[in-house]
């Protein structure tokens, strides 16, 4: 009921101020600083000074870049020399701010006699303040941890300037001008950040729109290998948001996990394995059904990567950067995952499968190979065939005159 009467109170307000200019004579917002407790609540909290008296304020906030506005009242207290206290508290349990993106709010109030006073907009950083981060840049990067030493995060420096010349030389995508890397020391940790009711098996995300991304890296030798894995992954995605825009959302998962996938400087070797069983037991995944979305499950999720990974290897392989170039361009301008292809490659998604699973067969090389030569064998084993065939057919041939003559002596002699 109260929130019934909140909406009510907000959409009269909101009737009211539209298209009432902005007073600001001798009215002002002195903004504090925003409280919160990450996960938990977000307060807004300023200081208005008014020489006419308050009657209402409405904050209005979202996230950076987001198209979901957040209305709401904010409470009122009357201070001395004519100064209100305007404050709000947001409980996450309403909505989840994703960690690491920039709120923006403002305010709108009314005052005595209908004037309205608007605030300009302010903005803040959501980070996940549950830590005390360390930050170390280097070049378009700059890494954030809070356990582990000065050697740990330059060891991730140095994985991402590689990362990023392998990836500059499938792709010439432009280079960031900055580029945020957290780093988690527990994977329960990071998925509290990244969303608490995400997939638990996920080691890492990027946000491209805020380039930023978050990894589980525990601070140690044993990692090295899910470092360089990782850290290229993600810094693909966000290369590929910068050069399309909002034509990103578009692009095939496939395509995007496929590319993250083929620029890892340490590929999972456990892919090769799933797509051979996966081929198998005729349990590939069709490309089609994976333009849109991937499997939630892990072993599902995971195969799905496996595939990615394995048939944008073969695009890149069959018709090189300026063939993916074009498949990119065709899918961002919002071209559909069959059509894309066509229009890029000149054929079809569902041929393109169809030659990857006969040329890649399940990711086996030895394979592949023997079915590319497979014609040339053919050929030489009917040139050798053919003479064996000629020598073998004669043989028999004389074999049978032979036991003709037998047959027609012994007959003679049963006559005498």
């Amino acid at each position: 009921m109260i929130r019934i009467l909140l909406a009510a109170l907000l959409a009269i307000f909101i009737g009211m101020t539209t298209g009432i200019l902005p007073v600001f004579a001798d009215e002002e917002v002195q903004d504090q600083p925003v409280q919160y407790d990450f996960n938990e609540q977000i307060t807004f909290h300023s200081v208005f000074r008014s020489d006419q008296p308050v009657e209402l304020a409405v904050i209005f906030f979202q996230a950076k870049n987001d198209t979901q506005t957040f209305v709401e009242l904010a409470s009122i207290e009357q201070l001395d020399n004519n100064e209100y206290d305007i404050k709000h508290t947001h409980s996450a349990s309403r909505h989840h701010f994703q960690a690491f993106t920039t709120i923006e709010y403002r305010y709108e109030i009314l005052l005595e006699g209908g004037d309205v006073y608007k605030s300009p907009m302010y903005d803040f950083l959501y980070t996940d303040n549950r830590f005390t981060w360390e930050s170390l840049q280097e070049g378009p990067f700059i890494v954030y941890w809070f356990d582990g030493d000065y050697a740990f995060a330059q060891s991730i420096l140095d994985v991402a300037q590689e990362g990023l010349a392998e990836i500059s030389g499938i792709l010439p995508l432009p280079e960031p001008d900055l580029l945020h890397i957290y780093v988690y020391p527990d994977s329960a940790l990071m998925q509290a950040a990244l969303n608490p009711a995400g997939e638990d098996w996920v080691a890492g995300h990027a946000f491209p729109d805020l380039q930023t991304m978050i990894l589980y890296l525990p601070p140690n030798s044993d990692h090295i290998l899910d470092m360089r894995q990782r850290i290229p992954h993600e810094i693909m995605h966000i290369l590929l948001y910068q050069q399309t825009g909002t034509g990103y959302k578009n692009l095939p998962f496939w395509l995007v996990e496929g590319l993250a996938s083929i620029v890892e400087l340490y590929p999972n070797p456990d892919y090769a394995i799933l797509l051979d069983n996966a081929f198998a037991e005729n349990e590939l995944i069709p490309m089609p059904s994976l333009c849109l979305s991937f499997p939630r499950d892990a072993s599902g999720a995971l195969l799905a990567y496996a595939q990615s990974a394995s048939f944008t290897n073969f695009l890149y392989a069959s018709y090189g950067t300026q063939g993916i170039q074009r498949l990119i361009s065709e899918y961002a301008d919002g071209k559909d995952c069959e059509n894309g292809a066509q229009a890029a490659l000149g054929t079809g998604l569902q041929q393109l499968e169809r030659r990857w699973w006969r040329e890649s067969v399940s990711g086996n090389p030895s394979l592949t190979a023997f079915i590319r030569v497979l014609p040339w064998l053919t050929i030489l084993l009917l040139v050798f065939i053919a003479p064996v065939g000629f020598i073998i057919a004669s043989f028999r041939s004389k074999k049978r005159g032979g036991k003709g003559q037998t047959s027609s002596r012994a007959s003679d002699s049963s006559g005498v």
